[in-house]
């Protein structure tokens, strides 16, 4: 399944859950929260990821970029399975609603229609281009 014809918010919901995800996956606990380099480097790394287009409705470009919608909003969603906790810097976890992060990758790869693999591979390219980014 893919997510082209999924609501706004459910891409959203699935691009923020998969990026967690594959945050948590590569042992990245913790980005730089400055607004500007969040939304450059998401830009780069969504052009790079060969599976975008199963999420059309996000917006990545720096003049209209859905990533800080999409994290600042990740621990509000409806029984999200990973979010992104705010503070100084964005911290991605597991919420709780599963017991570990292959039961979580497992869940979301049903309704996103995307495995954990490519996640991480968005994650990598998105945090290689934020210095800050510091793992476990």
């Amino acid at each position: 399944m893919t997510t082209s014809s999924g609501t706004p918010a459910h891409q959203q919901t699935c691009v923020g859950e998969g990026l967690a995800l594959g945050c948590l996956a590569l042992g990245v606990t913790e980005i730089p929260s400055e607004s500007f380099r969040i939304r450059l480097a998401f830009q780069r790394a969504w052009r790079k990821w060969p599976l975008n287009h199963h999420f059309p409705q996000i917006r990545a470009d720096l003049g209209r970029s859905d990533i800080l919608t999409i994290l600042r909003k990740s621990p509000r969603r409806r029984s999200p399975l990973a979010a992104w906790a705010r503070g100084r810097t964005l911290n991605p976890y597991l919420t709780g609603t599963v017991p570990s992060l292959d039961d979580a990758a497992e869940i979301l790869a049903v309704s996103s229609g995307v495995a954990l693999a490519a996640w991480m591979q968005l994650a990598r390219d998105f945090t290689s281009d934020l210095d800050g980014a510091s793992a476990a």
